[in-house]
């Protein structure tokens, strides 16, 4: 998920502890039942033993127990931990056939293949189009198999084996099999596109190899144990393409026609409009019996919120937008105006706001100027007038994770403490001063054209020119402002991260930190940073990684490569009768609507 200047990198936060699944077998996500084999073999005793060790193995621990016995008695009791395979079947659902589901976005796919999307915004459609190995469960954050039956890890916790449903086909009726899975990890993990390497975040750096072993088995080996692996590997991005028409396009250096947006999912690609909407239908053959109940899905472009209100009031659209996002006021309003007729949510913990510096141009390559602008910007404020007090201040790592850096010990540093912010100013102001000489400094600055982002970019014009700096916003264009910032065209500039996009900080730090990463736009490099990241990767116990991961949030406080603003709550609105969807928690987790239907 691209970082894009007020852009929407969307995401989740919550932590997925995976430390367990690197030391076991695991199974559809969860611990495999055992089962117990009893063998009773008496024998006839010649000198009468008064003490017998009973022996009970199981998996990776032996008790010894000692009894008196008249007999020698040898049972022996084996616990096999046998992965099960996973439910052929989704739970029984009363759902009902038939229907669209609509829905309005700021921003419409170029096309359709999971490893080029940019947004979050298009889950709904692109997890309907391409199933998964792996997924991450929208509720419990628990990471299960779609495609994978069962799975396994190696005793050092480097090779992950997984066996594959052998019942699935691609849309054009060609199966599915693990040669598929191999190339579409070959695109996932060492395609040269940015976007996909932001997918992959960290894992693409400890992930040695992978094969598909034969037709239901693919194999995935690591340089070494990494608590990151199946996190990502269960990211809503990793979708399976057929290899036979995605190869060719590759080989060939072209793009994808409609035609070519095969996947294995309930929903198949249908229509297609660049800038205006794209559509799906039904999938007839889904491996999954019985679903999806939807006859398809229509996503049309609407980049305000008040044509998403009116649409939602006259029934034309199902849900409201990612982005823009509605505010808390916008959602009491459409409530109010509605009542029952529709369902109002937050999903909060979803987006943070953020500044970026070109750190290759002056004057954002002295650090000190850096430094002026964070504790200049009056976050409070942010939180107050354009979010409506519905929101928090961000640090570095969303503030769901605060394990690392707890949100009360944040509201107490420089810069993002609103007690003592009169001092944070004047430090600021003498900053600029010593830099400028006592001369005002011209800054641009650039905003989406979108009203929040263009609401928070005048604000930091306002604190900005308090100290000394002479600020002109400009605002953009999605298109022309991604690539703008793209190649490296711009001073400043306002962003939105995916606070859901990311399941681990680990996969936050790879995708926005370390050299070469997709959404290091200005190539900051830190030695001991990544040093860090190394250690903290392979460091199991959840108390030690926080120690590791606190170390790195000081480099980041003290560097300033960026600068955290706000969190805002984001408010979901959708038509009551559309029963089934519950709003995800993290970008990664799965929702293909293949569980979704109308209430007739």
């Amino acid at each position: 998920m691209s970082m894009r200047p007020w852009i929407n990198i969307r995401t989740l936060l919550p932590i997925i502890t995976v430390c367990l699944m690197l030391f076991a077998v695991a199974c559809g996500g969860a611990a495999a039942t055992p089962v117990v084999i009893e063998k009773e073999v008496i024998k006839e005793v010649v000198k009468e033993v008064p003490v017998v060790k009973e022996v009970i193995k199981e998996v990776a621990k032996e008790v010894i127990v000692e009894k008196e016995v008249i007999k020698e008695v040898v049972r022996e009791v084996v616990v096999v931990a046998t992965p099960a395979a996973a439910p052929t079947q989704p739970p029984t659902i009363k759902g009902q056939y038939g229907g669209i589901f609509i829905k309005g976005e700021g921003r419409l796919l170029s096309g359709f293949e999971p490893t080029r999307n940019t947004c979050v915004c298009h889950l709904t459609v692109m997890n309907g189009i391409f199933s998964q190995v792996m997924y991450t469960d929208s509720q419990t954050f628990e990471v299960k198999g779609e495609l994978a039956t069962n799975w396994s890890v190696s005793e050092d916790s480097k090779t992950w084996t997984f066996n594959l449903r052998d019942d699935v086909k691609f849309h054009d009726g060609t199966p599915l099999t693990a040669d598929d899975v191999a190339y579409s990890m070959f695109r996932w993990m060492e395609r040269p596109n940015k976007i996909s390497a932001t997918r992959n975040a960290g894992v693409r750096f400890t992930v040695e190899s992978w094969r598909a072993v034969d037709p239901t088995t693919f194999e995935v080996t690591l340089k070494g144990p990494d608590v990151g692996f199946m996190p990502a590997f269960g990211n809503a991005f990793a979708g399976i393409v057929p290899k036979h028409i995605f190869k060719p396009a590759d080989d060939e250096g072209r793009a994808l026609n409609r035609k070519d947006w095969v996947g294995s999912g309930p929903f198949m690609a249908k229509e297609f409009r660049k800038d205006e909407f794209f559509e799906t239908e039904r999938n007839p053959n889904y491996f999954v019996k019985g679903r999806p109940f939807l006859d398809g899905t229509r996503v049309f472009r609407m980049d305000s919120v008040s044509t998403q209100q009116a649409a939602i009031r006259t029934n034309r659209i199902t849900m409201s937008s990612f982005f823009p996002g509605w505010t808390k006021t916008e959602a009491d309003e459409i409530k109010k105006q509605l009542g029952d007729e529709v369902v109002v949510q937050s999903s909060m913990p979803a987006i943070f706001y953020f500044m970026q510096f070109n750190l290759n141009k002056p004057p954002w390559d002295d650090v000190k100027m850096r430094r002026a602008v964070h504790l200049a910007i009056d976050r409070q404020k942010m939180i107050d007038l354009v979010v409506q007090g519905a929101g928090e201040i961000s640090p570095w790592y969303h503030w769901a994770w605060d394990w690392i850096v707890p949100l009360e010990e944040l509201k107490t540093w420089e810069g993002f403490r609103a007690d003592g912010k009169e001092e944070d100013i004047a430090e600021a102001t003498r900053l600029v001063a010593e830099y400028t000489g006592g001369k005002r400094l011209k800054v641009n600055m650039m905003c989406r054209t979108i009203d929040v982002y263009c609401d928070l970019g005048e604000l930091i014009v306002e604190d900005l020119r308090k100290i000394g700096l002479d600020v002109t916003l400009e605002s953009f264009e999605p298109n022309a402002g991604i690539q703008k910032w793209r190649r490296g065209d711009y001073e400043l500039i306002g962003g939105q991260r995916n606070a859901m996009a990311y399941d681990d900080p680990e996969a936050y730090n790879a995708s926005f930190y370390l050299p070469g990463a997709g959404n290091n736009v200005p190539n900051w490099e830190n030695a001991e940073f990544y040093a860090l990241w190394l250690k903290e990767k392979q460091t199991v116990d959840q108390t030690e990684r926080g120690k590791i991961l606190r170390q790195m949030v000081e480099i980041l406080r003290t560097e300033l490569p960026d600068v955290p603003l706000i969190e805002p709550a984001q408010f979901i609105v959708w038509r009551s009768d559309f029963k089934g969807w519950k709003i995800f928690q993290t970008a990664n987790s799965y929702s293909p609507f293949s569980d979704q239907w109308f209430e007739k």
